[in-house]
């Protein structure tokens, strides 16, 4: 597969990982000093990313949070990528007041590709069924159910979460994260408190450190870092991957704040 075609793929999986960690009942290791202290959201959200890849602007996306507790992430290739690999990808999410998911909707447009997902959280049953068509095909292409651990995430009801909280330089936690195909305990480490200037302007920061690749959630060799603001707004500012070279790195930074 070209580079290209990989880089593709992977703007499509970073539009269902517009970010980071997932859930519950919250693990601590090692155990902190202090427990990260949770904050209440404002209620609605609407940001604008440009995406770069190798130094290319290769697209953009946009991250809507509603006071329903719903999540939507619109994700588009442009101008020289959407002639090589065209994606043009639409993922929702709804959480339920303590922000576990219950529902994740995608429909995928990749290449040649055209898919339609379905991804249903019982909490109370403790189960999660993941259900995938081929749109071109008309045909069913995986229909699978699992055991959860109760309340989970889908990774964008991850982000929504994390925002939720102050975790200080050095401190980690796991959070059960699932794609609807795989649950794992994902490590999610404070690195630093720093400032960061992206094209929205210059912003105070905690970065994360969110270990979701190298055989944890996903295959792919690679590492990815979230930016989320330390102001009341707790926006998430900046998400980069860093995967093998001849992928290379691919960076969502925030571009605006979108008005209703």
């Amino acid at each position: 597969m070209p580079p290209e075609a990989r880089f593709c793929q992977t703007l499509g999986l970073l539009a269902k990982t517009l970010i980071v960690a997932a859930l519950g009942g919250l693990c601590f290791s090692p155990a902190p000093a202090q427990a990260p202290v949770a904050q209440a959201l404002p209620p609605k959200l609407s940001l604008r990313y440009t995406v770069e890849w190798r130094l290319i602007t290769a697209g953009w996306a946009r991250l809507d949070y509603d006071a329903q507790n719903t999540a939507r992430v619109h994700l588009q290739s442009q101008g020289f990528v959407s002639k090589l690999y065209r994606v043009n990808d639409n993922y929702l999410a709804v959480l339920d007041p303590a922000l576990c998911t219950s529902t994740v909707s995608m429909q995928a447009e990749e290449g040649s590709r055209r898919r339609e997902t379905l991804i249903t959280f019982d909490k109370d049953r403790k189960r999660i069924r993941y259900l995938e068509k081929d749109l071109v095909k008309n045909q069913v292409m995986l229909d699978k159910a699992m055991v959860s651990g109760g309340c989970v995430n889908d990774v964008i009801g991850g982000l929504m979460r994390l925002r939720t909280l102050n975790l200080e330089p050095g401190q980690t936690l796991t959070m059960p994260l699932s794609d609807g195909k795989k649950l794992e305990q994902v490590k999610v480490e404070c690195e630093a408190k720093e400032e960061l200037k992206t094209p929205a302007g210059t912003f105070a920061v905690t970065r994360y450190q969110v270990n979701v690749f190298n055989g944890v959630l996903y295959n792919r060799k690679g590492t990815m870092q979230v930016w989320i603001t330390n102001d009341e707004r707790r926006w998430p500012v900046q998400i980069r991957a860093r995967l093998p070279f001849y992928i290379g790195s691919i960076t969502l930074q925030l571009e605006k704040e979108e008005k209703p």
